[in-house]
């Protein structure tokens, strides 16, 4: 191997994550953050499952030290569960609808989300911040 093709591999590398950097960047423009998320459940959840919700949220990013992105996902994981229940149940989302929630219940969340969001690794993303909170 010359110097040239390390040299040459090295540019390669410095240009993809030159690449890789501008898409975080461009992605963070455009994606609110998770106080927004929240903000929009207003009307459809219950204050006490909101402050809840959110103070989970405060606690992962404040006290866990969690990454802003890794925070606002959790936080749309929480908002689509929400807007879920809200429309399977046709009720408001309260903290007596949440401990009333049966296996069908579940499975219907868990069965919408197959069809919504396609990634494996998204629907268990999903799951594991609702076990988290």
């Amino acid at each position: 191997m010359g110097a040239g093709w390390v040299n040459g591999q090295a540019l390669q590398t410095g240009l993809r994550l030159e690449k890789r950097v501008r898409q975080i960047e461009k992605m963070m423009k455009h994606k609110a953050p998770w106080h927004a998320t929240m903000h929009q459940l207003h009307a459809v959840i219950d204050p006490a499952v909101l402050a809840a919700m959110q103070g989970w949220l405060t606690q992962l990013q404040d006290g866990d030290r969690r990454s802003a992105l890794t925070v606002r996902n959790y936080a749309i994981d929480l908002a689509d569960f929400g807007r879920f229940m809200v429309s399977h149940g046709g009720q408001s989302l309260t903290m007596s609808a949440l401990a009333a929630l049966g296996l069908s219940d579940w499975r219907s969340w868990l069965a919408a989300m197959a069809q919504h969001r396609p990634a494996a690794a998204s629907r268990n993303r999903a799951l594991a911040a609702l076990r988290q909170w």
